[in-house]
């Protein structure tokens, strides 16, 4: 019996159709496998990055197939995601932080310095980039 979202992932979608689209939204298209790829690697990132199992993992990113892949990603880190508007006023994001006061967050380049500015100062920014161009290592897929 399946009873984790990645495992319907790994045992349903990659096995049947893997590359047909997982994500179409905008202009972002992804297949089932380029999804996983990028979840593993967000996964693996985290790992690096955190010990923290069981924790929240705020994700401060725009819609889109990357959100998507780090929420996986957090999932696949035995963590627990929790996607933060980035819409919202700062003061909202700084609220959410303090009450959430996750191990991680991830978030990108232009949007690090916002966060900066709000979190915790001991928090610990995740940055998309070298997540995904970061190459797991077999322990970290295991």
């Amino acid at each position: 019996m399946k009873t984790h979202a990645l495992e319907y992932l790994e045992q349903g979608s990659l096995k049947t159709c893997a590359d047909a689209a997982a994500i179409d939204f905008r202009d972002q298209s992804l297949s089932f496998a380029q999804l996983n790829h990028l979840a593993t690697h967000f996964a693996a990132a985290i790992c690096r990055s955190s010990s923290a199992v069981n924790s929240p993992v705020c994700v401060y990113l725009p819609r889109g197939s990357e959100t998507v892949a780090a929420n996986l990603g957090t999932l696949g880190s035995r963590n627990c995601y929790s996607n933060l508007d980035v819409r919202s006023p700062l003061t909202r994001t700084a609220a959410i932080l303090n009450n959430l006061t996750p191990s991680l967050i991830i978030t990108s380049t232009e949007l690090a310095p916002a966060l900066r500015s709000i979190a915790n100062p001991n928090a610990q920014l995740l940055l998309v980039a070298p997540c995904i161009n970061s190459t797991p290592t077999p322990t970290e897929l295991a």
